[in-house]
């Protein structure tokens, strides 16, 4: 069939067409939007920038004491020279500690109230206590949110010092200088680029403090192997500002890595602690101690100690040799004797005797290390069953030693022999006062007659056969106990 095309025809083909086309595409369109991901939000992690201007306030110029050469005309403990700024840390010709940011140096970044680090920042101008802070961090940033800046980190560590401030490894400067800033988010623009609602002001997080040690009597100065620093109170010795846990104690030692009498310490701020300096191995092995009430010492602030130290003596040191003698004893009426020998760190050697019965004397009159010391046992027929006698040693304190005391101690029993006629009592235990008299004139303890007892109230040795008749120790003679008595 032959088809006939009118121009009328022609003009419908061609809307119906073009109405097709805008059909499909009306319906591509809408497949397209319906089909792609959602739009980038501030709770998806992503990649930004952030540059911030970092700084620390002006030096502080607070009076925090005076110096002075007397340990006790000393007011404080030291005198604040300003706030140590940041990081590349010096002395200007004033006697200030100068901090600066320094190639190397970077900022560790978190949001506050979370465990994660997200980023670094560097700074952008070295050579000044001002800078500007670059670098990229990783997470989820939004407008009002708060992040906390740490240099070099937020783990704040005060132990293994070497008094260094800066220089040669393991020092302040590279070990111990810690601070912080947080800043709020302003804005996030849509490339990612972070600005805050102002500067990042730094705080340090430890006192810095230099100790100059110099000795009280004469001015010298004092070149310890270590300094000890001791407090009443627990300090940190180490602190995390993410976890908020520290480990504390009451002593910091800091070795004296500069060879020096002037040595640097970093110390997590204390306030109104009583402290104790303590200089030890200044030539080997003498030592040197300062204290002071009610120090503080605050976080951000330099400090500048001279510490006049008074000799702490060492402690002194006896050994006696044997320390000790148990000896069983038949009443023989024999000295028996043991020898003793006394090595000590100190001045001369003196004794003290505790007990009875027992003498002491040197082995020769120049030498006050070796001595005899004798037990004096009763005649067979008295007894004193057992006891303990001690001699105390002291070797005297000098300048470099205090005083040391050692014992020696003898633990006896005496059991008497029965050489006395049967069915004779046995003659009762010595007086203690009449043994003392024995021991103070031991040529007489020979003498004492057998069939005798000793009688407290006439002080004689009496007769057991007539109890009117004595023998008088004193006297050294037999006399009527009707005589009056001589006192022992």
């Amino acid at each position: 069939m032959k088809i006939i095309r009118t121009k009328e025809f022609e003009l419908l083909t061609i809307a119906v067409m073009l109405l097709m086309t805008a059909v499909m595409t009306a319906c591509s369109s809408e497949d397209n939007t319906t089909n792609q991901p959602e739009p980038v939000t501030g709770d998806t992690p992503k990649t930004y920038t952030l540059t911030i201007e970092a700084t620390k306030g002006g030096a502080s110029q607070e009076q925090n004491g005076t110096r002075s050469s007397s340990a006790e005309a000393q007011p404080a403990l030291g005198e604040a020279k300003g706030e140590a700024t940041t990081r590349a840390l010096s002395i200007d010709n004033t006697g200030a500690l100068i901090a600066t940011w320094k190639t190397g140096d970077q900022v560790s970044v978190y949001k506050s109230g979370n465990t994660e680090k997200i980023g670094t920042l560097s700074p952008v101008k070295l050579g000044s206590a001002t800078t500007t802070l670059s670098g990229s961090i990783t997470g989820t940033v939004n407008k009002g949110d708060e992040l906390l800046l740490c240099f070099p980190h937020c783990a704040f560590e005060y132990t293994n010092q070497q008094g260094r401030l800066n220089g040669t490894t393991h020092n302040i400067e590279d070990k111990n200088d810690f601070c912080s800033a947080t800043v709020t988010v302003a804005d996030v623009s849509d490339g990612g680029q972070i600005t805050t609602t102002g500067k990042a002001t730094f705080e340090n997080q430890q006192a810095i403090v230099c100790f100059t040690l110099t000795e009280a009597s004469t001015g010298d100065p004092i070149i310890p192997a270590t300094l000890e620093i001791g407090t009443d109170k627990d300090i940190p010795l180490n602190y995390n500002m993410i976890s908020g846990s520290s480990t504390t104690g009451r002593s910091l030692t800091i070795t004296n890595g500069t060879g020096s009498n002037v040595i640097y310490a970093a110390l997590r701020g204390f306030t109104d602690t009583n402290v104790t300096l303590t200089a030890h191995g200044h030539l080997s092995n003498v030592n040197y101690i300062y204290t002071k009430e009610n120090v503080t010492f605050e976080h951000g602030k330099y400090y500048t100690v001279n510490v006049s130290m008074s000799r702490l003596k060492n402690q002194g040191y006896i050994s006696v040799s044997p320390s000790s003698q148990s000896m069983f004893i038949p009443g023989d009426g024999y000295d028996h004797s043991v020898n003793v020998s006394i090595a000590c760190h100190g001045g001369a050697v003196t004794y003290e005797i505790e007990g009875y019965c027992v003498t002491v004397e040197r082995v020769s009159a120049d030498n006050d290390k070796e001595y005899i010391i004798r037990g004096l046992w009763s005649h067979s027929n008295f007894k004193h069953n057992s006891g303990t006698s001690t001699v105390t040693f002291t070797c005297q304190a000098t300048e470099e030693y205090t005083e040391a005391s050692g014992t020696f101690t003898w633990t006896y029993q005496g059991q008497p022999e029965d050489d006395t006629p049967s069915g004779t009592p046995k003659r009762p235990p010595l007086p203690e006062e009449y043994l003392w008299f024995l021991f103070n004139n031991p040529d007489t303890y020979y003498d004492i007659p057998n069939n005798t007892h000793w009688d407290p109230v006439s002080e004689h040795f009496v007769m057991d056969s007539n109890p009117d008749f004595g023998w008088n120790p004193k006297t050294n003679k037999w006399e009527s106990i009707e005589e009056e008595p001589q006192p022992l």
